[in-house]
């Protein structure tokens, strides 16, 4: 087995939230509720699960864009989450980010040049007068050339912003790089070259990476391993092809319904998740899943499930898994 790179801890992260009318107790949302895993080296983990379940809110957390409620995030066995300010800056070198909207998070007043150049000058890894040639470098291995240099972001297209994300995401030469849905704002043509672009990158630099997203396809494509969460746990966690190919948990189940199949003559299974995600400020009791599983028991309703063993590195949080 692969050297773990990171381990999370019973991640916790709540955001206050406004009280309801007449409601005289303030509710937090739980976005994260003490969810714990590992990446290894040189692997892609995969977060998937529903819009609210929590997956991008775990990513910045351990990038620590936000800073977790409880937990632990011990990368190469040290807990960043105790780091000051300073010590984080070094850690920052190691663990990069790169975000959802290729369109915003790209500054429209600087240049190529100094958008990517910027955190080689900041963390003293190139001077002003070398930082161009870093710059064209980075730029070429994400597929962009010398003539992109002085543009400016609304010159690009989507897919070439999302490469300039990839570009400055690694030019501190990371360990491990978070894709928080990199390819959910583009072309499905540009998908599949953003797709195939992460994974030459992770052959040729040596990287590990958490990749989230909604998009079971994409996930399947490129994870080692994927870990489904809902409601801001992790019910199911397992390599890749064996979560995909035999499912034990019923919401797994449920997701994987509802890929479409490319098939005319196929007219598609019966997606069976139904109803609506019940508020992660107001979650069910017990497993909570509960409400929408069709095979949910009154002990369901009642214990929450703890994430067990259920085949070889496949866990899944189920009182009856399939």
């Amino acid at each position: 087995m692969a050297e773990v790179l990171l381990e999370v801890k019973n991640l916790v992260k709540h955001f206050g939230a406004r009280k309801a009318f007449l409601e005289p107790v303030r509710r937090p949302v739980r976005a994260v509720d003490g969810i714990s895993f590992s990446v290894r080296r040189l692997e892609t983990f995969g977060l998937v699960g529903e819009s609210g379940c929590g997956k991008s809110t775990t990513g910045f957390c351990i990038a620590r864009v936000d800073d977790p409620t409880a937990g632990e995030v011990y990368f190469e066995g040290m807990d960043i989450l105790k780091l000051g300010a300073t010590e984080m800056r070094g850690i920052r070198r190691h663990i990069q980010m790169v975000f959802q909207d290729p369109h915003s998070s790209l500054d429209p007043r600087m240049t190529v040049l100094k958008s990517v150049g910027a955190p080689l000058l900041i963390h003293g890894l190139a001077t002003r007068r070398d930082v161009r040639e870093k710059v064209l470098r980075l730029l070429e291995m994400v597929g962009l050339g010398v003539q992109h240099l002085d543009r400016y972001p609304h010159q690009f297209s989507g897919g070439q912003k999302q490469r300039l994300g990839i570009a400055r995401a690694l030019a501190l030469n990371p360990e491990l790089v978070i894709l928080d849905e990199p390819t959910s704002a583009l072309d499905v043509s540009v998908q599949a070259q953003i797709l195939n672009l992460l994974r030459r990158l992770q052959s040729e630099l040596g990287l590990s990476y958490i990749f989230i997203s909604h998009n079971l396809g994409v996930v399947r494509y490129l994870s080692h391993r994927t870990a489904v969460m809902h409601l801001g746990k992790i019910v199911e966690l397992g390599p890749t092809p064996v979560l995909f190919a035999r499912p034990r948990h019923h919401y797994t189940r449920a997701l994987l319904s509802a890929i479409p199949v490319p098939n005319p003559r196929h007219d598609g299974a019966e997606i069976i998740l139904k109803g609506d995600l019940p508020s992660p400020s107001r979650p069910p009791s017990g497993c909570r899943f509960h409400t929408r599983c069709d095979a949910a028991s009154a002990l369901c309703a009642e214990k929450e499930p703890d994430l067990r063993e259920v085949g070889e590195d496949h866990l899944a949080a189920c009182h009856a898994p399939l």
